[in-house]
């Protein structure tokens, strides 16, 4: 997954909390950070993301980053 879009593990958490709790909005500030619109940095990448795997697979994914930060953190 941090393959997937090039970004951190601190940068791709938000993503992938935004697609679970907020749906993709392409004019919305993307949610790495970045300061510019998702159609213009990550959107590509949300969108085929969402329309490939299950809501299911995102949350699982989603809760498996969680779990490594929090064990790298500690």
């Amino acid at each position: 997954m941090l393959e997937y879009f090039n970004l951190t593990i601190d940068k791709v958490i938000p993503i992938l909390r935004y697609i679970l709790f907020h749906g993709i909005k392409r004019n919305d500030l993307c949610p790495c950070g970045s300061g510019r619109v998702i159609k213009r940095c990550h959107g590509k990448k949300m969108i085929e993301l969402a329309n490939g795997i299950k809501k299911a697979g995102v949350e699982e994914i989603y809760f498996e980053l969680l779990n490594y930060l929090k064990e790298k953190c500690e």
